[in-house]
């Protein structure tokens, strides 16, 4: 989908660093982020300068270019064919163009009074990507929200891991990417702002993905 300025070296150190040290990984994904968002100037306090910037430039490109592609459009058909076929499930494209900066899906489960939400984002910025499952409590013939969605590692365990192996496979064997280091995910990144974020309130995870995940 986008080249990024990374050897194969430099991946096979980022994978070990997932299992053991995370201070290379952590480095690594600083330097990314440096790279699209401009370092120590803050979205609420200075909008013209952040907007107009060549790294919020550049990454506008980057992400534009992926949605105007032949590729995106093929992968995300194949994407979908592949957990209807194999999975007999249907895979919902849930991805804001105007703002995320990943790509994001969904495949709901409505069980009693409970949506289980299984979530797949992949990173547009960075080779990585992740899925997680929500829970919200709904009521049944509206299917309206009670609650907010919160994150369930039961369901993740235990209830549809099967399902989240195969989509992990997927998207590991089809592009090559990692799944994000779980460790990092609200990890905030310093000297960086984003959306209604301030300087060093923005975490890895809403700068290379999204800011809603409820994570």
């Amino acid at each position: 989908m986008v080249e990024f300025n990374l050897t194969l070296q430099d991946l096979l150190l980022n994978q070990h660093c997932m299992n053991q040290d995370f201070r290379y990984l952590r480095k690594l994904l600083s330097n990314f982020a440096y790279n699209y968002f401009p370092s120590n100037t803050c979205i609420v306090d200075n909008y013209d300068n952040y907007v107009n910037s060549t790294e919020i430039i550049k990454q506008n490109e980057i992400i534009n270019d992926i949605f105007d592609s032949e590729l995106f459009n093929f992968f995300v058909i194949d994407f979908t064919n592949k957990v209807k076929t194999d999975l007999g499930l249907e895979l919902i494209d849930v991805t804001f163009h105007s703002s995320d900066r990943c790509l994001s899906f969904d495949i709901n489960f409505f069980e009693n009074d409970e949506l289980h939400k299984l979530c797949i984002n992949i990173s547009l910025l960075v080779p990585y990507y992740f899925t997680y499952c929500l829970k919200t409590k709904i009521e049944i013939n509206s299917k309206r929200w009670l609650s907010l969605p919160v994150r369930d590692s039961y369901l993740e365990n235990k209830i549809y891991r099967d399902i989240l192996d195969y989509i992990d496979n997927y998207i590991s064997s089809e592009l090559c990417f990692f799944k994000f280091n779980e460790t990092l995910l609200n990890e905030n990144i310093l000297h960086i702002s984003l959306g209604s974020k301030k300087l060093n309130d923005v975490t890895y995870y809403e700068a290379f993905f999204k800011e809603d995940s409820y994570l």
